[in-house]
């Protein structure tokens, strides 16, 4: 609500009781009612957590560790942003897991190929394999190697013979040290022959 001007009008500024003055460019005095705080949501709690997370860590990387601030500064000059920001968003955004292409694929066999498809914002540092058996027995774990610097990982069974009901577990770390995992189940997928 525009306010007309007095003396006493003149004289406030800001906040009396749940009333706040606003005083514009153009010399206007506006009178509002102070808005209701609402309450935060679980997961406004753990964003703001990860975000103050976030910036510790950009403070420490940028003080004490002078080989990774080299990284973040070209990832930064590549995203046209400040050298904190880029660390924050890095470390704010988790790597993904796109797909998982069975077309290669053989069976349960030593040699067939499970390409994994995956991202980042930034770079993925690591991809590794699990696989399981149902009871939960690890049957074989190896990190996946990169196809043509791609988004492409290949990975080899090396084990000769697997159950017929197995998981493969897909993990991918990205530079920040995120992970992100996928199991898909191996029993369901047609075998090429």
């Amino acid at each position: 609500m525009k306010v007309r001007t007095n003396s006493l009008i003149e004289a406030l500024s800001g906040l009396s009781g749940n009333v706040v003055f606003r005083t514009m460019k153009n010399g206007d005095i506006i009178m509002s009612r102070l808005p209701e705080k609402s309450e935060t949501t679980p997961h406004q709690r753990k964003m703001g957590n990860m975000l103050k997370e976030a910036h510790l860590r950009a403070t420490h990387i940028m003080e004490n560790d002078e080989a990774r601030a080299d990284v973040y500064k070209k990832y930064a000059a590549k995203r046209g942003t400040h050298l904190r920001q880029a660390i924050v968003i890095d470390f704010m955004s988790k790597p993904k897991i796109v797909s998982v292409n069975w077309a290669h694929y053989q069976g349960l066999v030593a040699g067939s190929i499970l390409t994994i498809e995956a991202i980042d914002d930034h770079r993925v540092e690591e991809v590794a394999i699990t696989i399981k058996d149902m009871a939960g027995q690890v049957l074989e774990y190896d990190k996946v190697q990169n196809d043509r610097h791609g988004t492409a990982y290949n990975y080899i069974v090396k084990t000769e013979t697997l159950p017929g009901d197995s998981e493969a577990w897909v993990s991918v770390s990205d530079y920040a040290g995120n992970v992100t995992t996928k199991s898909f189940r191996l029993s369901g997928i047609r075998v090429k022959k």
